[in-house]
C-alpha cells in the first residue's frame, strides 16, 4: 500500500513593504488610492515632507517619492517611479492583471506613460528645448512659485508655456481615452476597458490637481478646461467620483492642499500674473 505525500500549495509569505509618500503628491496618490481599494494590505505608509524626502529615506538614489522598500528575511530591494511601484503592487496584491488582452494592457500602459511623460515628468515640455524646463514638470506651473522664493521658480512667461503644455498633454490623454486604436472604455466612463485600471489610478489624482488649482491660480474653471475635445476627462472624473474610495481620496487631497505653504505660493503666483498681463497662452502657430 503506497503512501501519498501532501504538497503544500500555500503562497509564499508577502515581503515587508514600506512606502514613503506625501499626502499632497499626486504621483504617490495613485498608489495610496489603489491600496485604499483593498480590504487590507501589508504596506506600511511613511509620510515625509518635501523638504526632507531627499535626506530622510535611505538608499533612495533620486531622492524622490514615492519610494518603496521591499524586505524579505534574506534581502532588501527598492523601487522608484510611481508607475513601476503601482505595477508591482498590482501584480503582488491584486492578481490577475486587469486584462489578458495584450492590446488592452498596452492601452493602459499607453495612457499611464503619456501622463507620466507629458504631465508629471520634470522633462515634460512640448514647446521649448530650453534646459531650464528639465527641472519643472507641466503641472508644476500651477503651484511652483515665481523665482526668488527659494528652490525652483518659474517666471511668468515660462509659466504660460508650461500651462499651454499642460493643456496639450491632457488633450493627448483625452484623445487616447476617446477611442484611439480601439479603446472602448469611454462608453462607461473609465480610461480603458470599461472598469477601473492602472490608467484610472494614474490620471485621477492629477485631475484632482486640475480641479483644485486651475480656478484658484488661473481663474480657469475645471468644467471649462474639460470642454470640447477634453470633455471625456470630465466624464471619467465624474464617474470615478461615484466610487467611494475615489471620492474620499479627492476630499482628502483637497484638505491636504489647504495649507499655509500652498496658500502663500498661490498668492505669489497670482501677484506675478497681475504684474505680467495675466493668463495669455502662447500661440502654437
Amino acid at each position: 500500500m503506497s503512501e501519498t505525500t501532501s504538497i503544500s500549495t500555500s503562497p509564499p509569505p508577502l515581503p515587508q513593504l514600506t512606502l514613503y509618500t506625501r499626502p499632497t503628491s499626486n504621483n504617490s496618490g495613485r498608489i495610496t488610492l489603489f491600496l485604499s481599494t483593498l480590504p487590507s494590505h501589508p504596506v506600511t505608509l511613511v509620510n515625509v515632507t518635501h523638504a526632507s524626502q531627499k535626506t530622510s529615506i535611505e538608499n533612495n538614489p533620486k531622492g524622490k517619492i514615492p519610494f518603496l522598500k521591499i524586505q524579505t528575511p534574506t534581502s532588501t530591494s527598492t523601487l522608484t517611479e510611481s508607475s513601476i511601484i503601482l505595477f508591482y503592487l498590482l501584480i503582488l496584491l491584486s492578481p490577475p492583471l486587469p486584462s489578458s488582452d495584450p492590446l488592452v494592457t498596452s492601452k493602459i500602459r499607453e495612457i499611464t506613460q503619456t501622463h507620466d511623460i507629458y504631465i508629471s515628468s520634470p522633462s515634460s515640455s512640448f514647446s521649448s528645448p530650453n534646459t531650464y524646463f528639465l527641472n519643472v514638470h507641466c503641472q508644476g506651473c500651477m503651484y511652483i512659485p515665481p523665482p526668488g522664493n527659494g528652490g525652483r521658480g518659474i517666471p511668468w512667461e515660462l509659466r504660460m508655456i508650461k500651462l499651454s503644455d499642460l493643456f496639450e498633454g491632457w488633450l493627448n490623454i483625452a484623445r487616447l481615452i476617446e477611442g484611439n486604436g480601439g479603446n472602448e472604455g469611454n462608453e462607461e466612463g473609465y480610461a480603458v476597458d470599461g472598469k477601473v485600471t492602472e490608467a484610472d489610478y494614474t490620471i485621477f489624482p492629477s485631475l484632482c490637481y486640475l480641479e483644485y488649482y486651475l480656478p484658484l491660480v488661473f481663474d480657469i474653471a475645471f468644467d471649462k478646461f474639460c470642454s470640447e475635445e477634453r470633455e471625456i476627462l470630465l466624464k471619467v472624473f465624474k464617474n470615478l467620483m461615484k466610487i467611494k474610495v475615489f471620492e474620499e481620496y479627492r476630499n482628502f487631497l483637497r484638505s491636504s492642499l489647504e495649507c499655509e505653504r500652498i496658500r502663500e505660493f498661490v498668492k505669489l503666483i497670482k501677484e506675478d500674473g497681475e504684474k505680467n498681463g495675466g493668463v495669455i497662452l502662447p500661440d502654437r502657430g
